[in-house]
């Protein structure tokens, strides 16, 4: 048995078991494609800000962390493998230039104030409990506390330990998930995001309390930041976070996994970096 297990292990086991089997269990690493390599790139680019920010009080300057990221791109470029849609017909060293790009205005975009799209993110409050903010201020007014903070959560038995970073926690203790994307997120996303759920309770076994607040906060497409925040989970939804905590270390231990449900989006060919391999594809 694994002495640890990840956010990403999880949600892999309940979304493609086999994908889990391919990678963890049988070691089988892809190639990262374009937007894992933008992403991790944008979070090291931001960590390296907030870092700081937390002694210092001030953001480091805007070309100072463009330039970082730009050296971080030079330095891992040669290991993508961009998927059919990242192509979208041109050629590998084109797309190179569009995601380098891409990185580089979203990490601009989300240092300078943007106004935020109202419309398409406005909750229902019928059904989402969530809080709306309608501008995104900008890097500026972010006083961070703790940036990419480790969490280590010991369960019961011979089980795992949950291991992950919590990408940022604000003044007023205040969690805050990033996420570099190409879409607009739909409405309500952050209410029912088990990675924040995680960041939730890591943040209870940590200090002790639960945060005040949780947010998610997407860089869409290099060009506007999208935030959504929910109150602390419930305890309704941290007992389910936990139901799903142990199936996946159940799912682990026996090496019973389910595959994707056929003809979904995560089983084909485009996507799926172990499609050729899986004798299960649909």
């Amino acid at each position: 048995m694994q002495e640890h297990i990840s956010y990403t292990q999880i949600n892999m086991v309940f979304t493609c078991g086999i994908r889990y089997d391919f990678r963890y269990r049988k070691g089988i690493k892809i190639p990262p494609s374009g937007a894992m390599v933008l992403g991790g790139n944008g979070h090291k680019t931001l960590e390296k800000n907030f870092s700081q920010k937390i002694k210092s009080g001030k953001d480091l300057p805007l070309t100072e962390l463009t330039d970082h990221f730009s050296d971080l791109w030079k330095s891992e470029k040669y290991n993508i493998v961009f998927s059919e849609d990242e192509l979208a017909g041109s050629s590998p060293a084109k797309t190179l230039g569009k995601f380098k790009d891409r990185g580089i205005a979203s990490i601009e975009t989300f240092y300078n104030p943007t106004t935020l799209p109202v419309k398409s993110q406005k909750p229902k409050p019928a059904k989402i409990n969530a809080i709306k903010r309608d501008l995104w201020h900008g890097i500026g007014t972010i006083n961070p506390i703790a940036s990419e903070e480790r969490f280590d959560i010991v369960f019961e038995g011979h089980n795992p330990q949950l291991m992950g970073f919590i990408d940022r926690i604000d003044s007023g203790n205040e969690i805050a998930e990033v996420k570099f994307t190409a879409k607009t997120p739909p409405a309500g996303d952050a209410n029912r995001d088990m990675q924040l759920s995680i960041y939730d309770l890591a943040h209870r076994v940590k200090y002790g309390r639960p945060p005040s607040l949780l947010k998610k906060q997407w860089i869409v497409a290099g060009k506007k930041v999208v935030e959504q925040t929910a109150p602390p989970r419930d305890d309704e939804t941290m007992e389910r976070l936990m139901s799903k905590i142990e199936l996946a270390m159940r799912a682990i231990k026996t090496g019973v996994f389910v595959p994707a449900t056929p003809g979904s989006w995560q089983c084909s060919r485009k996507w799926c970096g172990y499609w050729s391999q899986c004798l299960y594809k649909s």
